[in-house]
């Protein structure tokens, strides 16, 4: 704790002593290297990734993510209160939530290709979410809920896209050769850190090289050790390295990626009860796309193809050793042409793709033996889109779309599903079969003036059963079996929104939400097969269509220029929802995001020095209605950033989190879950408590 506070002493004394320094070199600094910082537009309603006929896509730029506490996917939202990342109880990240709604109805992509899927099922593996190097990322693209057809029809909570550096982000024609380097520490995890970054171009060509790797340990908590309730001991090397080509053409380009990343994550029980020895979770994805963006080809104004590739696997060897694979291609094809009718102006985009996906989960237990809880499973999906942005005398816009998808779902067995104590149970159901799932959109915008405009939005959305819904496991005091019988969850969506944007001096956005969701699935006994050891029946819990759910709120978000220096921002975001059989009299939706409110201030000078603080105020999770679930308390947390450049290559950034040492714990994490042990006894839950004060630093040199 001295050691600590005696760096946090450096930190702030460095940065009070170097604000005061003026290098004379900066004043006449003008080139376009990617460590400037300009103000950080973390609205961002327009140039993003995701569809650009939206209203109301946030936008995260890169500068935003220069934050030296961004290290993992968690960090990238820690400013976006609508979206969430849940963590196991050793601060790794699992669920990405948007609105409340996690697991698969929360789509992400990076360079707009589906990620692995997220899975959980059986006694030890889950699928993590903790497969995305933060330095690779130049821009964070979010639509909430779903609005457009060029999201996944089961996109129900609505879909992330991370855009990656292009080499074109760091050399041209008159700048052709880039390299840096950034070594970064975080005290958060003691976790170590540094990304290499060279570029080079030549005539048409342009290469990127990017490697990174960080070494760090559990994350830090407010427990004790009298208590038992610090987190487990973790030792975590993270390798990433990723490759682009890009090819310019007279009307277009084309891109070329390749990534690997890699974790080695060693977990020492700190309190052992049932397995005290060490083990290892290794995980690791791989992937490998080619773009082709062209212009004015075919008739159409753009037109682009793309074929992609992808591999995650994730061991967890607690108990044996419990192995998930997943494996994707694809390829696609979109189009835009405009047209102009009269004094209407239809931009008119559509496409199509073709995806394989295979889902492979198998345990090995310490005798050797291999079992199942899910067949191995294969789905094809086939994609059409189609939409028309329709510019009424430049002004009134209206978005038609609709989005089409069929999906065929194939399961094969082998000796080690057989093996699968709960088969018998489910009489030998073997998952199969095919859906179509129609998504119409339409959306509608008004201009108010030169700089203010009103939306609205309304969408339907129509989601298959995942992979964790179709297998088959024995627990102990029961089974759970699939039901062959669930029917797609489906969604309707509304949205309603004003914004009003002066460049450079005024941005902000207000928008309320309003989301039904049907055919919810949820579990339920459904029988008794067989008794335990005692005496006792075993109850069967299988997957039913029981449920509806509705989800409502409003956020607010406002960025102002008070003059060239000094900028302020604040934000507001409220959400409630229910989920039962009748919504309108269902139980509170307990992962709903607490009411949440932030303020911050940031002041730059020049080209120099920059600072910021922040102030984030969080208010109570969501009733639980049960005496015995935990209700995470509300909390305000307060951080200090700044930035320096001593000299012209050099860029220096710092930062101070949770400087009064607040004890906290998030919503996503906890809220809802059991607050008693079976005996009665209230639980210490200060094992999923938030790092105290903590801090971090990052040093960036480029030529």
């Amino acid at each position: 704790m001295q050691k600590t506070i005696i760096y946090q002493s450096i930190i702030i004394a460095f940065v009070s002593a170097t604000l005061s320094v003026r290098a004379e070199e900066n004043n006449t600094h003008q080139d376009k290297l990617l460590w400037e910082l300009p103000p950080v537009n973390v609205i961002g309603y327009t140039d993003n990734s995701i569809d650009e006929a939206l209203p109301s896509v946030e936008t995260i730029q890169m500068e935003e993510l220069r934050n030296p506490a961004v290290t993992d996917i968690r960090s990238i939202f820690t400013k976006t209160p609508s979206i969430e990342v849940n963590s196991s109880s050793n601060g790794q990240a699992q669920q990405l939530r948007i609105r409340g709604f996690g697991k698969n109805y929360a789509e992400l992509k990076i360079d707009n290709e589906p990620t692995p899927s997220f899975f959980v099922f059986g006694p030890y593996t889950s699928g993590e979410r903790s497969f995305i190097e933060t330095d690779t990322l130049k821009q964070v693209d979010i639509v909430k809920g779903l609005q457009s057809p060029k999201q996944s029809t089961g996109a129900l909570a609505g879909t992330i896209n991370m855009q990656t550096f292009d080499p074109s982000d760091f050399v041209d024609s008159e700048n052709p050769f880039y390299f840096s380097v950034k070594p970064s520490y975080t005290s958060k995890n003691k976790g170590f850190g540094s990304t290499l970054r060279l570029a080079a171009a030549k005539d048409n060509f342009s290469g990127l090289l990017m490697y990174s790797y960080r070494r760090y340990h559990e994350l830090e908590n407010k427990g004790s050790d009298q208590e038992k309730t610090l987190r487990d001991k973790q030792n975590t090397d993270q390798h990433n390295i990723m490759m682009k080509g890009e090819v310019g053409l007279d009307q277009g380009r084309l891109l070329f990626t390749g990534e690997h990343f890699k974790v080695d994550n060693e977990t020492t029980p700190r309190y052992p009860r049932g397995n005290p020895s060490a083990y290892d979770e290794p995980s690791k994805r791989s992937r490998l796309s080619a773009t082709a963006e062209l212009e004015n080809v075919l008739g159409l104004d753009e037109l682009s193809a793309r074929v992609s590739w992808q591999k995650y696997n994730q061991t967890d060897s607690a108990y044996g050793e419990s192995h998930y694979r997943q494996k994707r291609s694809g390829i696609g094809f979109d189009g835009v042409k405009v047209l102009d009718i009269g004094t209407m102006e239809n931009r008119l985009s559509f496409g199509t793709s073709f995806d394989k996906h295979k889902f492979d989960y198998k345990l090995i237990d310490r005798s050797g033996a291999a079992i199942r809880y899910v067949p191995v499973t294969n789905r094809d999906t086939v994609m059409l889109y189609a939409k028309d942005q329709i510019t009424f005398n430049g002004g009134f816009t209206l978005t038609p779309g609709i989005r089409v998808e069929h999906q065929k779902l194939t399961a094969s067995v082998d000796d080690a599903y057989s093996k699968n104590p709960a088969v018998p149970v489910q009489k030998g159901y073997i998952p199969k079969g095919s859906t179509t799932m129609v998504s119409p959109s339409l959306t509608a915008t008004m201009p108010l003036g030169e700089n203010s405009k009103i939306y609205a939005s309304f969408s339907k959305g129509e989601k298959s059963a995942d992979d964790s819904n179709l297998g088959s496991f024995d627990h102990g005091f029961g089974f759970i079996i699939p039901n062959p019988d669930l029917k797609n969850e489906k969604s309707k969506n509304f949205e309603l929104g004003l914004s009003y944007i002066e460049q450079d001096k005024l941005e902000f956005n207000v928008n309320a939400f309003y989301s039904k969701f049907n055919n919810f699935i949820s579990f339920k006994d459904d029988g008794i097969y067989g008794t335990t050891p005692s005496g006792s029946p075993k109850m069967i819990m299988r997957p039913f269509n029981t449920d509806k759910a509705k989800i409502y709120g409003a956020e607010m978000a406002v960025e102002f220029a008070i003059n060239e220096q000094l900028q302020a921002n604040a934000g507001l975001a409220w959400m409630r929802g229910s989920i039962g059989k009748q919504a309108s009299h269902g139980v509170t939706l307990t992962q709903a995001y607490p009411k949440t409110a932030s303020l911050g201030l940031s002041y730059h000078k020049d080209d120099i020095w920059g600072a910021s603080v922040d102030l984030t105020l969080v208010g109570k999770g969501e009733n639980p209605e049960d005496d015995k679930k935990f209700r995470t308390p509300g909390y305000g947390v307060v951080d200090l950033t700044a930035w320096y450049k001593p000299m012209k290559n050099m860029l220096i950034t710092g930062g101070i989190y949770n400087i009064t040492d607040k004890k906290y714990w998030l919503s996503a994490d906890i809220n809802g879950q059991s607050g008693y042990d079976r005996n009665g006894k209230k639980l210490n839950l200060d094992k999923y408590t938030q790092p105290g004060r903590n801090f971090g630093v990052n040093f960036k040199y480029e030529f």
